[in-house]
């Protein structure tokens, strides 16, 4: 193999698919990138492929595979506009630069794997539609559990007939409507690791290709291709938890609400982060914990309804989702009528703010 680029595009090839590749790998060219046809690939596992443009000097011959942290390493210490040649075999590659040469663990390009390759599906143009701005927002709400595996990432449904992307761990779920469903991505779940890699990209993609039937998806930058796996399982019906005509019962400023739970929260020896919500006559009471160790915490509000409300909530989530509405006030709904005590869902919305955000409650 042979090949000659520039230091300072090969650094930022690497570093833009860096976090794709394995660490801790048990099979070792998991863990290297291969260079071949002035493109760079990396695999992340066995289920995702990022393929991206790498601008040569001359012609570039034959392919090689090359231990990724040993060359991402080497090339942060190399002038960026010094001229690299890279040679390789199926065990050493040999890197030279301005008179320097160094020998990298390599592999034969023939075992590199050639998943994800293609992807058979009906391509849709998506530019600035927002598609992957509006998965950044609802991502956090994701589940990390392996025993709900299918709601380990993001997911594209329609709900009561509109476009929405949505994530869920089961204690709070948050969900975006979107401008249009992209070809075949109705019900296609996005796994958290290629959610977080489509995140860390600073601008839209061009395109994205579908395959429902071989659950796979592919996003298509300029100079940059992203493919993955989808999740294998079918997404939860999310309108059976959605407050049905929620009442408003508590209007407050939300940084107040993020301020005050974090001064509740600070009492770690309560351990479970549960705190209790109750607001009544324009004011709203936050409580956390009782006896010798207990907060309280009071802010105005706006209480539309009459009667007291009192619901529990674990506080860290609540931070979470307030952190993640934006907008100066919040609004908290439920489906039962105001005074009424107990366990029910609380749809949590903000001024302006297209995301719904559903919050279950704790028995507290």
């Amino acid at each position: 193999m042979q090949m000659k680029t520039n230091a300072g595009s090969l650094a930022g090839a690497l570093g833009l698919v860096g976090r794709l590749v394995q660490r801790r790998r048990g099979i070792p060219i998991l863990g290297a990138v291969k260079l071949e046809h002035r493109k760079m690939s990396v695999l992340g596992g066995v289920d995702m492929r990022a393929d991206i443009a790498l601008p040569t000097v001359g012609k570039a011959r034959g392919a090689a595979v090359i231990d990724f942290q040993a060359l991402a390493g080497l090339t942060r210490h190399i002038p960026r506009d010094e001229i690299v040649e890279i040679a390789g075999d199926h065990s050493l590659a040999a890197i030279k630069f301005n008179g320097s040469e160094y020998h990298l663990p390599s592999y034969a390009a023939s075992d590199f794997p050639g998943v994800l390759e293609k992807i058979e599906g009906q391509r849709t143009a998506l530019d600035n539609a927002g598609f992957i701005a509006a998965i950044r927002r609802v991502m956090f709400a994701a589940s990390t559990s392996e025993y709900r595996y299918y709601l380990n990432g993001v997911a594209s449904i329609n709900l009561d007939g509109e476009p929405v992307v949505v994530a869920t761990d089961g204690h709070r779920m948050a969900y975006l409507p979107i401008p249009f469903m992209p070809n075949g991505a109705e019900g296609a779940i996005l796994p958290n690791d290629a959610v977080a890699f489509l995140a860390r990209m600073k601008v839209e993609p061009k395109a994205s290709v579908y395959s429902p039937e071989e659950r796979r998806a592919r996003f298509e930058y300029d100079g940059l291709v992203f493919t993955t796996e989808c999740i294998k399982g079918t997404y939860p019906d999310i309108a059976r938890v959605i407050p049905q005509s929620p009442i408003p019962y508590i209007r407050v400023n939300r940084l107040d609400v993020i301020a005050a739970l974090r001064r509740l929260l600070s009492l770690d020896s309560l351990g479970d982060g549960a705190v209790v919500l109750s607001g009544s006559d324009d004011r709203l009471l936050m409580v956390r914990g009782v006896g010798d160790c207990c907060g309280r915490e009071t802010i105005p509000c706006v209480t539309p309804q009459s009667g007291c409300l009192r619901v529990g909530f674990n506080g860290r989530y609540l931070i979470d989702v307030l952190s993640a509405l934006r907008g100066d006030f919040v609004t908290f709904s439920a489906s039962p009528p105001a005074g009424e005590i107990g366990l029910f869902a609380s749809l949590i919305t903000s001024d302006g703010d297209p995301l719904r955000i559903v919050l279950m409650p704790m028995r507290v």
